[in-house]
């Protein structure tokens, strides 16, 4: 079954036609799963808007037999907290950007009453990033930070710091990463995937987008409520023809191209890009193929472990990571 995500921002009830009409034509496509993630950032999250969506949405998935997940990414976790039960009868999952409000107590708190997907920290600069790491990791959310404010030597300085954290939890950011080389399963993001046709963004305008980072030429155009627009357009299938063979050239080349994937399909990557990249893959696989010869013995990360005593129950353990 094919996957599809749609990402809007700050909906507003009277965006609602247009985001009824793409929703109609994303459920038309047979065998597709639907996520709908929904960014409140300015808009205020309030019961009458929560109940609004899920109508629209709970409307849409049965009428044409498709699951939808939603998913509410929001600042406001005070908002969030309140209107728990709103979201929790309606299978809202949340996706939340930590705030200098929010603490490990609330974080647990909020976290035992619903689904947390993730906490998303932001920083101005590694240092920053790394305190409100070791700030809010207590609560047990996994987390997620902008890696691209790092260098390539402070990702490596922090991997070897987390990997020997015995209160670590996971950093998506080497998840990608650490879960290809113990399982030889992607876990990674949109960033190193084959996204496009996958992800769709519709901004407050209502502009689609390839992504909701919004890159250069991601950009398709004004979507309206006619039936017979077209939801790629020209522009879509020049891209991804760019994309394509971008990603079959690293294919080829690359030896590293299945932990790396090529990288964003909308940027183009720089030999510089991809120097920083190899480097970290082979710093982070030296580093696991040395902890997993005594099966992790000596590692105190609590995640790794884990997925570790699980990749060997479930037999994935490939053989050249030397256990």
């Amino acid at each position: 079954m094919k996957e599809k995500y749609l990402i809007i921002e700050e909906f507003e009830l009277h965006r609602s036609g247009a985001v009824t009409a793409l929703l109609e034509r994303l459920l038309e496509e047979e065998e597709v799963y639907l996520t709908i993630r929904w960014k409140f950032f300015s808009v205020r999250l309030n019961r009458s808007l929560l109940e609004r969506i899920a109508s629209l949405l709970y409307e849409q998935g049965v009428k044409k037999e498709f699951t939808v997940c939603c998913i509410v990414e929001t600042a406001q976790w005070k908002e969030v907290y309140r209107l728990r039960k709103v979201l929790n009868r309606y299978g809202f999952e949340v996706l939340l950007h930590a705030s200098p409000s929010l603490t490990v107590k609330s974080l647990k708190k909020t976290g035992q009453k619903m689904l947390l997907e993730e906490l998303r920290i932001v920083g101005d600069d590694y240092e920053s990033l790394r305190k409100e790491y070791e700030r809010l990791k207590g609560a047990g959310i996994p987390i997620t930070f902008d890696e691209s404010r790092i260098s390539t030597e402070q990702y490596m300085e922090w991997f070897q710091s987390w990997m020997s954290d015995r209160d670590a939890c996971w950093l998506l950011p080497f998840r990608g990463m650490v879960g290809y080389m113990l399982t030889g399963a992607w876990l990674g993001g949109c960033e190193h995937g084959s996204c496009l046709g996958k992800y769709l963004c519709m901004d407050r305008d209502g502009a689609l987008f390839f992504c909701e980072k919004k890159l250069e030429r991601s950009r398709m155009y004004e979507i309206s409520s006619l039936p017979g627009e077209q939801l790629y357009d020209q522009n879509y299938e020049r891209v991804l023809g760019h994309a394509v063979e971008k990603r079959r050239r690293c294919q080829a080349e690359c030896g590293d191209f299945p932990v790396c994937r090529g990288g964003c399909p909308l940027q183009a990557s720089g030999q510089e890009d991809c120097q920083a990249c190899r480097k970290k893959i082979a710093y982070v696989s030296l580093f696991l193929q040395k902890h997993s010869r005594n099966y992790f013995a000596d590692t105190v990360n609590p995640v790794i472990r884990q997925m570790f005593l699980s990749t060997v129950a479930f037999g994935f353990i490939p053989e050249e990571h030397g256990v």
